[in-house]
């Protein structure tokens, strides 16, 4: 699939690891934020890199690493 804008083309593992690792948090500080054990973010994590995850829990992970969720498709013709 070509990707409108390789800056925008999601990292291997997944945006919250990604943005998580990049502003130092660990996991247990991201699930304590959450309200969740540390096992149940990481479920996040894997969810998001499998392709599984729900909006609304990216939006709370996003939240709790003082983030904005925003989420947007870009129609590229061929």
């Amino acid at each position: 699939m070509k990707t409108a804008c390789p800056a925008a083309a999601k990292p291997a593992r997944g945006w919250l690891r990604a943005v998580r690792e990049a502003i130092g948090l660990t996991q247990g500080v991201v699930a304590a934020r959450i309200g969740v054990k540390r096992q149940s973010y990481a479920q996040f994590e894997t969810a998001e890199e499998r392709g599984s995850i729900t909006i609304a829990s990216m939006n709370r992970a996003a939240e709790a690493m003082g983030c904005e969720l925003v989420y947007f498709m870009i129609h590229s013709d061929s």
